[in-house]
């Protein structure tokens, strides 16, 4: 123990004491810092006197005030009867201030059976302020700047954590976890109690007794809380009160209404008052009179009588003298009558009812000879010398909504009556001191409260508990005009009684609410570059202490005709940053958000527009940025990444990540395929993202046969010819300056350029180098100055273009598909000096992705535990009449699966890849789930499981297999396929309907939309031969097929290929299964963009064909979706039943 700060019993907890006998000398703290600790304790202490929380020399350089007040909420509101004084811990990070913490010793709280906490509706137990007069508290608490961030941490978490919703989510959690062990408790002192001193004072006797009294017990703690802080002001707009959002759209010139907070105003008429009214009572020695005596109708003209209340001992309630054992020896009970009046019978019923009663230590309460309410009764029958349960402590009256028990009262006379129970008859007192109190409840606001707010995001509330210089007010509330792009802060400010608990509270006002008033046309904001890894610091840069993160930025654009608001607008997830205040961003322009703001001025100079500093770093592994608007809505996002199909060279290389074109529809702005690599060195903060190169590396011949050489091809894409004299060509990004182009190189338009490894692999050239054909090489070709004395052995004034490319075999190249702007895949045929055309189809394929799965009852039914991503798959087929051994083979890209030695795949036979590994016994379920899902059995052949999920917007599989005849003993991994699939048109997805992608057959290039089909959920096992559905055979699904069946439906004869499934009849069924299942598209989407909507209806109507009386003549272009040839309300019924209307 040590003394400091003013109190006595501190101790150490870690590190240990100096004076400690049990721990080593090398867990003990030092006296020096025993001594520091005592010295800074003492410190603090002096900014108490008086303690001013927003003094820079005060407390708040000491203690983390915002730690103080919620550890000390906490406590507060489960009455924690030992905090503050019997337990607490503090603790203090290096450089950092006293926080207070762990929490500790919460056995007496929240109605335990300690009768000290059962009452809710006092701030302490005993002494009403004791909570906030202990320790160091006792000081903070005359601060009415430590007071008012005690009512707004308050109000804050009760929007979150101390929601009511919250916390009875957390509490039948617990109750759920209890529940198997509850019901094994074998010692008496864990069973559930039959009474509490709280409330009705009756339990149950259960455990979910006892968790509905704990709900209780906390909603009315919280109600007690908030009714002794001014609760906030309430915003509405067009009528709807904001609440708890962050922000709203607004257009110039909004009317906001604010006012003060709706609040419940009681009209008491009081039935019994104990100030005038008189009672008859009886002190019984027998039981004769069983419970007839609580009846209304009851003759109690032979008791005695007198003013209230009735007891015996020093009480200062007794106005009549009424002591059991002083009438009859051993007796413990007396009875009491008091009769009132109700006038008016329907106005009564209508009205709330509640008892309020001093008393101790028993009590049993009728209404007309109605049990309502018991406090603290025995257990054992009622009889003249029970004794309570338990002794009531003098203090507080207990509160009961008798309200239920209003269809009791008659007009006229009524009568409540009570029996009063001493725990012993030799107790020092009793007491009865009841009130029945009539109210009616109305909702309203306080006329005379202030609502004060700004528009600027300062406090309306100063520093010094007065409305701030920039605060305007509004007694009891009004309406302002408000514009978009404006933080409006608003409080409450109330003078009015809030009851006596609430006369320690040293301020008036309420929390604030904040809300950010934003525009809604923000839709045209993106974020257009990315400089996630920058390249290494040159000798200057590093010199002035500045790494590579340091040069870090994200450049926002707006690419809309209209200027945008920024307010509100921040970066979140990777990085964050607000921005706040500035002038607007206008049509074209950009902002910068930056690591370091002096490292990137050094690097790119002054005069470019940079809003500030992000916090964080950006990964250079890749990971999500998002832009949101001021409600917490994402406005766009993008999470890139270092890994194929995204560019390569902004990964440290010096290129920078840039968006395309602003032209990039919104919902592909987050896609690989809308990002390039800056065609500038260190990219274009700023200014106009680069424009696509004219000349790319279009084929790569890395492991040529003995007749040829290495190769690469450049190809000129555009109409005018290039010069690409004096250009680089490279394989590694340590020097990008290995070969230069000589001069006269001249690619004409739309020609192409050879180099060969007579060029850039010349012998005694130091920086020759050849292209790997084993191990996979990257090519780079830039413009620039050759210095060896560089990084990257010159500077690069322009980045051409690069590719990168694994392991190949013997004779083959690699070309992009399609010619010039596709990616690169082995090719079936070498093509240098001529266009790309033939990408080579493998013997092993990639038959069916099922990325998007979604979960179905027949799935959740075999294992209730599984979820979607667990209905995953991968198919592979071999497409040759032989076997073929799969050791060595590995799946990779989105997932990554390495095929187990000794996997045979026989001729024209599949196999299924899951996430999990269907061998497993603790997997049975899931393959059963799995099976079910898909209906298939264990004919279908599975393996797994693969690590990694397959993205459900857009992802790449690739399959490798070893080749063994270029060398046998560490055979290089070939690219056997490639898919690299989307959820956007034009490939054939349903996205979120559970669909997954089949390849037609005989198959295709696997990274082209038109080599897949949706055909259902999926078919794993199954290599389709015939795109179902396709009934034109064009291998498209339309609707032309759709048109078919319909036809065949009206068709007398039907022919039965268009019975989908097997009842022999062509009917709405086998429409049903088309429509819905096989195309995957809702009625009504005449356009087949996959939703219903008014751009569906629009076409339909104008078409003309809505009941026009002509035969036969509608189709489903035309609004015939039920196929009997008219557009009527049949169609119209049938797409609202099925076909989930979107509205836009």
């Amino acid at each position: 123990m040590f003394a400091a700060g003013g109190q006595n019993f501190l101790n150490w907890v870690y590190p240990k004491s100096p004076r400690s006998e049990s721990a080593r000398e090398d867990q003990k703290a030092t006296e020096s810092q025993q001594q520091w600790v005592t010295n800074y304790f003492n410190a603090f202490r002096s900014t108490l006197n008086p303690p001013n929380i927003h003094d820079p020399e005060g407390y708040s350089k000491y203690i983390d005030p915002e730690s103080w007040v919620d550890h000390h909420l906490l406590n507060v509101f489960l009455a924690n009867l030992d905090a503050f004084s019997l337990s607490a811990y503090l603790f203090k990070d290096q450089n950092g201030r006293i926080e207070q913490g762990p929490l500790w010793d919460f056995d007496r709280t929240a109605e335990s059976d300690d009768h000290q906490d059962d009452n809710p509706n006092r701030w302490g137990m005993g002494n009403s302020r004791e909570f906030f007069g202990r320790s160091w508290f006792s000081l903070l608490f005359r601060d009415p700047g430590f007071w008012q961030l005690y009512i707004d941490r308050w109000q804050m978490w009760r929007d979150t954590v101390f929601s009511t919703e919250n916390v009875e989510r957390l509490l039948q959690q617990y109750e759920e976890t209890l529940a198997e062990g509850a019901s094994r408790a074998p010692f008496p002192e864990l069973r559930p109690r039959t009474q509490s001193p709280y409330f009705n004072h009756q339990l149950d006797g259960t455990f979910a007794g006892e968790f509905n009294n704990l709900k209780r017990w906390i909603r009315e703690r919280a109600r007690f809380i908030e009714n002794n802080f001014v609760s906030r002001a309430e915003v509405l707009l067009h009528g709807k009160v904001l609440g708890q959002t962050a922000g709203a759209i607004v257009h110039p010139a909004t009317k906001l209404t604010l006012r003060p907070a709706t609040q419940e105003f009681f009209d008491d008429h009081l039935l019994v008052d104990p100030s005038t009214a008189t009672g008859r009572y009886l002190v019984i020695g027998d039981d004769r009179l069983g419970e007839s005596w609580t009846a209304r109708e009851f003759d109690d003209r032979d008791w005695e009588s007198g003013p209230l209340g009735f007891g015996y001992g020093d009480s200062p309630f007794i106005q009549t003298t009424v002591e059991p054992r002083a009438a009859i020896k051993a007796s413990t009970t007396f009875l009491t009558r008091i009769n009132f009046e109700v006038d008016d019978l329907v106005a009564a019923r209508n009205r709330n009812l509640l008892l309020r009663v001093w008393f101790y230590d028993g009590l049993v309460v009728y209404l007309n000879g109605k049990e309502v309410a018991t406090f603290n009764q025995p257990d054992a029958p009622l009889a003249w010398n029970s004794k309570s349960q338990k002794v009531r402590p003098p203090v507080d009256p207990a509160l009961v909504d008798i309200t239920p028990y209003t269809s009791r009262l008659v007009e006229g006379t009524n009568t409540i009556s009570f029996r009063s129970i001493n725990m012993r008859s030799t107790d020092r007192d009793m007491l009865l001191s009841p009130e029945l109190i009539s109210r009616a409840v109305s909702l309203g606001t306080n006329p005379d409260a202030v609502v004060y707010y700004t528009l600027d995001g300062t406090d309306p509330r100063g520093i010094d508990g007065q409305p701030s210089a920039s605060a305007h007010g509004l007694v009891g509330g009004g309406t302002i005009t408000v514009e978009p792009g404006r933080l409006l802060t608003v409080r409450n400010f109330d003078t009015s009684f809030r009851g006596a608990e609430s006369e320690i509270v040293l301020s008036d006002w309420s929390g604030p609410r904040v809300y950010n008033l934003v525009s809604n046309n923000t839709e045209a904001l993106e974020i257009s570059e990315i400089n996630y890894h920058p390249s290494p610091p040159n000798k200057a840069e590093a010199t002035a202490g500045f790494t590579e993160d340091d040069f870090e930025f994200v450049e926002v654009r707006n690419s809309g005709s209209d200027s945008l608001d920024l307010h509100g607008i921040r970066l979140a997830a990777g990085v964050e940053f607000n921005f706040v205040g500035g002038e607007p961003l206008a049509s074209g322009q950009h902002r910068l958000v930056v690591a370091n703001p002096s490292a990137f001025e050094m690097r790119y100079g002054s005069g470019r527009p940079v809003s500030g500093q992000f916090i964080g770093n950006l990964s250079n592994d890749g990971e999500r940025i998002a832009l949101q608007n001021g409600l917490g809505d994402t406005i766009t996002s993008v999470d890139y990444s270092d890994t194929d199909p995204w560019p390569s060279m902004p990964d440290g290389v010096g290129a920078t990540l840039e968006l395309k074109s602003p032209d990039v529809p919104r919902m592909d702005k987050h896609k690989w395929y809308s990002w390039q690599s800056s065609r500038a060195p260190m990219g274009t903060p700023g200014t106009a993202n680069s424009q696509p190169e004219s000349v790319v590396i279009n084929e790569v011949l890395p492991s040529p046969e003995s007749h040829q050489t290495d190769a690469i091809e450049l190809h000129n894409t555009t109409g005018e010819a290039v010069d690409v004299s004096g250009w680089f060509v490279s394989d590694s990004a340590d020097n990008l300056f290995a070969y230069e182009i000589p001069t006269d190189s001249i690619i004409p338009p739309a020609g192409y350029l050879v180099l060969d490894a007579t060029e850039f692999n010349r012998r005694g050239d130091a920086e020759a180098f050849g292209l790997s054909g084993t191990r996979g090489e990257r090519v780079y070709v830039v413009q620039g100055v050759k210095n060896e004395g560089n990084l990257q052995g010159g500077d690069v004034l322009q980045f051409v273009d690069d590719v990168h490319f694994s392991a190949t075999r013997r004779g083959s190249s690699f070309g992009r598909i399609p010619n010039g702007t596709g990616r690169l895949t082995p090719l079936r045929r070498t093509t240098l000096n001529s266009t790309n055309t033939s990408p080579r189809i493998g013997s092993l394929l990639v038959t069916e992705v099922q990325f998007n799965p979604v979960l179905s009852d027949a799935a959740l039914a075999a294992d209730p535990t599984l979820t979607a991503n667990d209905l995953e798959f991968i198919e592979v087929h071999n497409t040759t009449d032989t076997a073929v051994d799969l050791t060595g083979c590995q799946l990779r890209g989105g997932i990554r699966y390495d095929f187990t030695s000794g996997t045979v795949l026989d001729g024209g036979e599949s196999i299924v890849i899951l996430t999990f590994d269907p061998n497993q016994n603790n997997n049975l379920h899931r393959l059963a789930a799995f099976r079910a899902h898909y209906d298939i059995d264990d004919r279908v052949r599975s393996l797994g499981g693969y690590t990694g999920r397959l993205n459900d917007g857009d992802d790449i599989v690739v399959l490798l297999r070893p080749d063994i005849k270029i060398n046998p003993q560490n055979p290089p991994l070939i690219q056997e396929d490639e898919v690299l699939y989307d959820n956007r048109p034009p490939w054939p997805v349903s996205d979120g309907r559970g669909f997954s992608l089949q390849r037609h057959n005989p198959p295709m290039y696997g990274n082209e939309a038109a080599s897949w089909f949706t055909a259902g959920i999926g078919s794993p096992g199954q290599f389709l031969d015939d795109l179902p559905g396709d009934l034109n055979h064009d291998s498209v699904l339309n609707v032309k097929d759709i048109d078919l069946l319909f036809a065949a439906m009206r068709s007398p004869m039907p022919d039965l290929a268009f019975d989908f499934n097997d009842d022999k009849q062509v009917d709405a069924a086998d429409r049903d299964q088309l429509v819905t299942h096989t195309i995957g598209v809702p009625y009504g989407d005449v356009n087949f963009d996959r939703r219903f909507d008014s751009e569906d209806l629009v076409a339909v109507f104008v078409s003309g064909h809505y009941l026009d009386d002509i035969l036969d003549n509608s189709n489903w272009a035309t609004g015939d979706w039920d196929g009997d040839g008219e557009f009527d309300h049949n169609d119209i019924v049938l797409a609202q039943q099925k076909g989930d209307y979107q509205m836009t």
